[in-house]
């Protein structure tokens, strides 16, 4: 995790100063370099995490060997040798063996389109054309890394924490309501509903071009087929699932720094935890321990390293101070509405002593049906026996008289009535955190339900 941020002017202003403090408020995402670079239109800050090539040659900003195009980078790309190769037999000369320098010049050969096309990881970089006076932003398939950006006057700033982009007084903090409501809705601010109203981001698989403040192109290189059915048996599926998540985890292993996984006891973490253990038998695992807690996983968690080896850290999950708290959230660009984030935060502060980078899953729950909820959507029998001897203005009534109640027993009945009158679908996509005919700031809570359900 790298953090880049700059401002791009066109009124050729020094922005320095402004840069150089955007950067120390993001330096926990980079500890290792920090590098600023002022340019004839843009001031460019980088905060390093080196995880590939070590060497001062891999610092950012980096500079083409023209002098022509400066990057900033955040991310990691997957198999970029292969990326390298193709590009060193077409002529290109490299200064250094990180990923950096390999999207640099891919973009100087194939231009931003066909560059990020090819890119397979996790990233979010600016690349200035400082010939045309351009400035191009891309950001990866799945939006993994973040980058926002706003206008002010005749500058862009841009940044992988928005609120860096505040610092400057002159720019307006002004709270976004139907953002509010996206986080109460949700547990998170979901574009283009952003916490402040002039704050933007670069959507996931697209970049975007600005030849000035006002004139840009804003292109999607990716976007998700659903519509693409392949028929294989279960065999040829574990098969393919297999072969796909064991490339993908000997990509990401690539590294000159030592490497961990996190290890939470669910589908996701233990199938990558297992297929890193294949690959090297002492990967340090860590697992957070919730003592007294119905979601502690730490006993799961050890039949699974115990069953795949590795060397196993458990981590008690003791409370953290409020200055600890305030640190954490500070660190969100937006509110998060995740519990779990102060486990994660206790989870990494420990594997730091021991690693530099760690391995987890994501998704793998809602992937493979994993949890209990899912797998009672699948008992029929328990959904229409239920609705068998009630009906829905009964279920109704109770619901809506229990589900803020504090009890817990209340509160999982409420939660079992609530997904025995919806499908799976309804439950889970659809699920919110606060019911639709309340009326916190009037009709903007309806409208923005309405558009964040679409």
């Amino acid at each position: 995790m790298c953090g880049i941020s700059g401002i791009v002017s066109w009124d050729n202003k020094n922005y320095s100063q402004i840069v150089k403090k955007m950067s120390d408020n993001i330096s926990h995402r980079g500890p290792d370099h920090f590098g600023i670079k002022q340019l004839d239109g843009a001031c460019f800050g980088h905060r390093r995490l080196s995880i590939i090539d070590l060497s001062e040659t891999a610092n950012q900003p980096m500079f083409d060997i023209s002098n022509r195009y400066c990057i900033v980078y955040n991310g990691e790309i997957y198999g970029f040798d292969s990326i390298k190769y193709e590009l060193l037999r077409l002529g290109h000369k490299f200064n250094s063996s990180s990923d950096t320098e390999v999207i640099l010049e891919g973009f100087k050969e194939w231009g931003i389109h066909k560059l990020c096309e090819r890119l397979n990881g996790m990233f979010a970089f600016a690349i200035w054309d400082n010939l045309k006076k351009e400035i191009y932003f891309a950001r990866d398939r799945f939006g993994e890394k973040p980058l926002y950006f706003l206008k002010h006057k005749n500058s862009i700033l841009f940044s992988s924490n928005a609120n860096t982009l505040y610092l400057d007084k002159r720019i307006e903090k002004k709270i976004n309501n139907y953002a509010i409501i996206s986080f109460l809705n949700k547990g998170y601010c979901s574009s283009p509903n952003h916490i402040f109203e002039n704050l933007k981001s670069v959507k996931p698989g697209s970049y975007i071009k600005f030849s000035d403040c006002e004139n840009f192109e804003s292109n999607t290189y990716w976007e998700a087929n659903f519509n693409i059915k392949h028929k294989y048996s279960v065999n040829e599926w574990i098969y393919k699932l297999e072969c796909a998540l064991s490339n993908v985890i000997k990509q990401e292993l690539v590294s000159d720094v030592k490497v961990g996984c996190l290890l939470s006891g669910g589908v996701d973490s233990s199938i990558i935890a297992s297929h890193i253990t294949k690959i090297r038998p002492d990967t340090d695992l860590f697992t957070i321990k919730m003592k007294g807690s119905i979601y502690d996983e730490s006993k799961i968690a050890s039949q699974v390293a115990n069953h795949i080896g590795g060397r196993h850290h458990i981590i008690d999950s003791n409370p953290i101070s409020l200055n600890e708290f305030h640190k954490l959230n500070s660190q969100f660009s937006e509110p998060l509405g995740d519990s779990s984030s102060i486990a994660m935060w206790i989870a990494c502060k420990e594997a730091k002593k021991h690693v530099d980078v760690i391995l987890t899953g994501d998704g793998g729950d809602e992937i493979f049906a994993g949890y209990n909820s899912i797998e009672l959507h699948s008992h029929k029998t328990i959904r229409n026996l239920y609705n068998f001897f009630t009906n829905k203005k009964l279920n109704s009534i109770i619901y809506e008289s229990i589900k803020f109640k504090s009890n817990p027993i209340l509160r999982k009945l409420a939660t079992f009535i609530d997904f025995t009158q919806k499908s799976t679908k309804e439950f889970h996509c659809n699920h919110t955190l606060i019911p639709r005919n309340i009326d916190i700031l009037g009709h903007q809570i309806k409208e923005s339900i309405i558009g964040i359900d679409k």
